[in-house]
């Protein structure tokens, strides 16, 4: 996501071997660690589609992770609804997704270790950050009379 920093330290957020990070269209935080398939998180998922935050562009449509495609340890992806496969994603659409990843994984480590399973579980969110909440900003006038 532009130059954004999706890959997470050698150690993982748990302390220990790194998982892949997958942020869900609600803002929560799964850890999948190897050998997890997109194809095992989309499983539970079956209206939404997995794709790669490093593949993500600005008036792009985001790229679906094939099922047998391997989720890689350190990386970034994100869980998102059909809805969205042939969307072309605007900037602020890429803002709101960094604003999302980032909220989340300060979640998870605030609220110490992650929960995090291996290939056969799936998967279980461990955080929530501001699921449903639109962002508005708070804007105001700037009186310019001296």
């Amino acid at each position: 996501m532009g130059n954004c920093v999706t890959s997470v330290q050698e150690q993982g957020l748990a302390g220990c071997r790194p998982a892949a990070i997958v942020i869900n269209h609600q803002g929560g935080l799964l850890e999948f660690r190897p050998p997890t398939t997109a194809g095992q998180v989309v499983a539970r998922n079956p209206d939404c589609f997995l794709c790669c935050a490093e593949s993500m562009r600005v008036d792009s449509r985001a790229v679906r992770l094939g099922p047998r495609e391997p989720l890689e340890s350190g990386q970034m992806y994100f869980l998102l609804p059909l809805s969205r496969l042939t969307y072309r994603f605007t900037l602020a659409d890429m803002c709101e997704l960094a604003v999302r990843a980032s909220s989340a994984l300060g979640s998870g480590c605030e609220w110490g270790a992650p929960v995090t399973w291996s290939a056969g579980d799936v998967g279980v969110p461990v955080g929530k950050v501001g699921a449903g909440a639109a962002f508005k900003p708070i804007l105001g006038t700037i009186d310019e009379a001296f």
